[in-house]
């Protein structure tokens, strides 16, 4: 039996409670259709069309690193497809035990909804771009502004990095949020301006940093 996976992402279907959308990719193994969706510390191994899980990958630090690029990931989804091949030569009637699988699914939730394409990307820009109404810039003293989700939070990296006490900082209540529409000089040697919100759309990376700085600490 031939192996291929699909390296476009799609949304698939989970037979749950109810049935579960997820998003992974297709692994096809001869005619029968499988969908690797990684979930916590695991990949679930299902069928496509009854939306069962036949077995489940434990994701440890060697797999980690083995999938942490689009390529590598697909490679090693063919070997999974290997695993899912002996599962099925394993089987007396691989097709039996689907068409009851799929017969109770569809019996307990009702017709699967239908399998889609998934604009990964746009899924992380609209995810990064949630993430980022939550972020704001805190100017912490006279010379640093540092953007994070809470000043406590802002604080604390802050004081990590540079060795500086409360003491050195502004007051809890004198921190002010700079406001996203305020302009500073993208460098020291430069004249043009570019916004704080640009700034932070740029380069946040789900942990704090120094958005605006004035001079050394």
């Amino acid at each position: 039996m031939d192996i291929t996976v699909n390296e476009q992402a799609q949304q698939f279907y989970l037979a749950l409670e109810k049935w579960a959308p997820v998003v992974g990719h297709e692994i096809k193994v001869g005619e029968y259709r499988f969908c690797a969706i990684p979930i916590a510390n695991r990949i679930n191994i299902s069928e496509v069309t009854t939306g069962a899980r036949l077995f489940n990958v434990p994701v440890d630090l060697t797999i980690h690193l083995i999938t942490e690029t689009k390529e590598d990931t697909i490679k090693f989804l063919y070997a999974v497809g290997e695993s899912i091949k002996r599962v099925i030569d394993k089987q007396v009637n691989f097709d039996e035990m689907l068409s009851k699988m799929k017969k109770t699914s569809i019996a307990r939730l009702g017709d699967m909804p239908p399998i889609e394409d998934v604009d990964i990307e746009s899924i992380f820009e609209k995810q990064k771009e949630k993430e980022l109404k939550d972020v704001h810039v805190f100017q912490l003293c006279e010379c640093d502004a540092v953007a994070a989700y809470t000043q406590e939070e802002a604080r604390s990296w802050y004081k990590e990095l540079t060795g500086l006490s409360d003491e050195d900082l502004y007051k809890y209540e004198d921190v002010e949020i700079v406001s996203p529409d305020y302009k500073v000089r993208k460098g020291e040697e430069e004249s043009e301006l570019i916004t704080v919100g640009e700034i932070v759309r740029t380069y946040w990376e789900g942990k704090p940093f120094i958005a605006i700085s004035t001079g050394g600490y």
